[in-house]
């Protein structure tokens, strides 16, 4: 449970990392202020950022027309533009939260970016459907998935025709995106909602959605005990669309699979990954009581008592330990093509590159798949080489990180202050203590190999337990 500083506590849990002088910032606001403001990202300059976006990556706000090609250099160019946006809103944006729900959505509707024409439709369905909608309304939110090219296309609903059904989209929208796998539906379900959106597609020419009515079953249709008459056309998918929100689950009526399946993953998104019970359920009443509306449940989440109380520390994902040790740290970007390249690797290496679950149900979000001893080894190897400031197109200033600190107490001070807000654990004290000091009074200068040791203490800091976790 979690017991210490609750401005340090919302910081970690919405955002990746806390940059230094955000904590300062956020506890002059006062918490509630702090996180009022995150709620509302349109209120929040980013235009440093979305600078640097629009100058190196100019493939991020073209349309699906302008991106499609065959040629392969053009299709590379365009799935690493959008995959190093990605990183580098998470590291620069100050608009965090946000940033976290992005990544929280593109789980939750995720789509495979190397599956043929979706590594150009992809940077549509990042921009239009989870950037646009992400604090929204989620019928919004899953009207612009059900008619994105890039989800149609992945899942297969492009080829789902009255002649030819296919049920692919259809199973997933049930069981990942609406009602969850025990939300109650049948083989029949799945078969009705397929019929349901046959005829939805993409136009070959501009890469649009688009319905086409000769493809599509117009026959009638029941779906967990909707009555959809003959003759509805697209309205068929529509409907299905806005009444998988409102089907009870099995265990009650008075909560609807919906609201208990988005609030179980929003708990264990930012409380624990097995959430309690009884706090899933205040969140799924809240989700139905403001109609899916995302900004609203989460204020309500965010703000509640248990969110301080009942909260269990989680395991950083490898997207969130390398951005967290990037911005704890203060590292810089000197090369930003370079850069970007060098994350791009490191998380290949980690099994976290953005957009490349090939699976429907994204990334997990928890902590055992991604604590195989591969997968920790590659943390040491990127805490090792960012503390030895040997990361391509990085910099790492370990004198203005530990503030000329000379002797081995106060540079473990000026660490603790950067990389553990919260307090460094005592075993992880003493052995900073011995990197650092090597049997000598901690409390004297330390000699030439001032830097090496440094070096040698920050890698130990990042790679251990205590920074694995938030």
């Amino acid at each position: 449970m979690h017991a210490g500083d609750p401005t340090v506590h919302l910081l970690r849990r919405t955002g990746f990392g806390i940059r230094a002088g955000e904590l300062r910032q956020a506890k002059e606001m006062g918490w509630q202020t702090w996180l009022e403001n995150q709620l509302s990202p349109e209120t929040i300059d980013d235009s440093a950022v979305d600078d640097q976006l629009k100058r190196f990556f100019p493939t991020l706000d073209k349309t699906a027309g302008a991106l499609a090609t065959r040629d392969r250099n053009r299709l590379r160019r365009t799935m690493l533009e959008l995959k190093a946006a990605r990183l580098l809103l998470a590291l620069f944006s100050r608009r965090q939260l946000f940033e976290v729900m992005v990544e929280f959505w593109s789980d939750h509707f995720n789509i495979y970016h190397r599956d043929g024409p979706v590594k150009f439709l992809k940077t549509v369905d990042d921009r239009e459907v989870v950037r646009r909608h992400a604090l929204g309304r989620f019928a919004d939110l899953l009207q612009a998935s059900a008619t994105s090219p890039a989800m149609l296309v992945y899942l297969d609903n492009h080829r789902n025709r009255r002649r030819g059904p296919n049920e692919n989209y259809a199973r997933e929208l049930m069981e990942l995106h609406t009602v969850g796998s025990d939300g109650g539906y049948s083989q029949a379900d799945v078969e009705a909602v397929a019929r349901c959106f046959t005829g939805w597609g993409v136009d070959r020419q501009t890469g649009a959605f688009r319905f086409y009515p000769r493809r599509h079953d117009d026959g009638a249709k029941t779906v967990m005990g909707l009555e959809i008459p003959a003759g509805g056309g697209m309205e068929d998918g529509l409907q299905v669309l806005a009444h998988l929100l409102q089907v009870p689950h099995p265990e009650g009526p008075e909560l609807r699979a919906n609201a208990r399946l988005i609030a179980t993953k929003l708990c264990r998104r930012f409380v624990a990954d097995e959430p309690p019970p009884q706090l899933v359920g205040r969140i799924a009443r809240r989700w139905q009581e403001t109609d899916g509306d995302i900004r609203e449940t989460l204020a309500f989440l965010l703000r509640s008592e248990a969110f301080f109380s009942q909260a269990i520390p989680k395991v950083k994902r490898p997207l969130h330990f390398v951005c967290s040790a990037l911005r704890q740290t203060g590292a810089e970007i000197g090369d930003l093509l370079q850069a970007t390249a060098t994350l791009l690797k490191v998380l290949r290496r980690l099994g976290h590159s953005s957009f490349d679950h090939p699976t429907p149900d994204g990334y997990p979000d928890a902590a055992a798949p991604w604590l195989g001893a591969d997968g920790l080894l590659q943390r040491w190897r990127f805490s090792l080489r960012l503390a030895r400031d040997q990361l391509p197109g990085f910099r790492l200033d370990r004198e203005r990180l530990t503030a000329g600190a000379r002797t081995p107490a106060a540079i473990i001070e000026r660490l603790e202050v950067n990389l553990f807000p919260d307090g460094i654990p005592e075993g992880l004290r003493r052995q900073m203590v011995d990197v650092l000091a090597r049997g000598t009074d901690p409390a004297q200068p330390l000699g030439s190999d001032r830097d090496r040791r440094i070096a040698a203490a920050v890698a130990l800091a990042l790679a251990s337990p205590a920074f694995q976790v938030y």
